[in-house]
């Protein structure tokens, strides 16, 4: 009886962890980039940002595309892209 009861526990927490590692593993690309004004002076405010991935490098199509609000300071931001739009893994399949 105690050797199933192990056997079980084992399996359980195999399963927990495949779960937990799949369930843990978002599609985040972090970015980092410097932002300033049109006379060179480092931005400092909140600042709407447009994200895009394209099929293309000239005149693609949109795979992914995300609008976020972020804080730059002394020109400076960093960003999780995919945090409110997930980006699907599909995308970085290489086409035709």
């Amino acid at each position: 009886m105690e050797l199933q009861m192990c056997k079980l526990r084992w399996a359980l927490s195999i399963c927990f962890l495949y779960v937990g590692a799949v369930s843990a593993a978002p599609n985040l690309i972090s970015y980092q980039g410097n932002l300033n004004d049109g006379i060179g002076e480092p931005v400092n405010a909140n600042v709407a940002f447009v994200f895009s991935i394209y099929d293309a490098p000239v005149d693609g199509i949109p795979l992914w595309t995300e609008n976020q609000s972020i804080e730059v300071i002394n020109g400076i931001f960093d960003v999780q892209l995919g945090a409110d739009t997930p980006i699907s893994a599909h995308i970085f399949k290489k086409r035709g």
